[in-house]
């Protein structure tokens, strides 16, 4: 039986070994299928997808604000999300969680993704598993107003999140 009032999809997996990508290509395609008109928020944050899949799911799932994946490193990331910031245009908290071996951006390369690649994003999470998986490491950044004294008006800014 399908709910076509789907609001929240969050699927934590149990698998110890790291290394190996879940695909979620398929679900996502049938999230975008069934639940386009309803869905909110998809948590598959030890799950992979494509390019092509996020496309099609952004340009289907309109009122989407959370989206949780697994992204292999912070280029394959650059490459997946390059052209989806336009279709985006809901989307408030991005979370994705990184391989072992992945190098943490830059403060130019995250404002640039802010700016230039997902412009109306307020909220961007990165996961580094380590390589036992006991432990995770998190590091955010957010979108924020300041007042410009400079220039007397208001500037967006990109500022880290203090780990919790």
């Amino acid at each position: 039986m399908h709910s076509r009032q789907l609001e929240s999809l969050d699927i934590s997996m149990t698998v110890s070994n790291t290394q190996h990508n879940i695909h979620a290509d398929e679900m996502l395609s049938d999230i975008g299928n069934i639940h386009s008109g309803s869905i909110r928020i998809v948590r598959l944050c030890d799950m992979t997808a494509t390019g092509d899949t996020l496309l099609l799911l952004f340009s289907q799932c309109t009122r989407l604000q959370e989206l949780s994946l697994r992204m292999n490193d912070w280029r394959s990331t650059l490459v997946a999300f390059t052209t989806l910031g336009s279709l985006a245009v809901n989307l408030e908290c991005l979370n994705l969680t990184l391989g072992a071996g992945y190098q943490a951006p830059d403060a130019s390369e995250i404002e640039r993704f802010f700016e230039e690649t997902m412009p109306r994003l307020r909220t961007l999470y990165l996961c580094k598993i380590a390589v036992l998986k006991s432990k995770l490491h998190y590091i955010g950044w957010e979108r924020c107003w300041v007042y410009d004294d400079a220039v007397n008006a208001p500037r967006q800014v990109i500022v880290n999140i203090p780990p919790s």
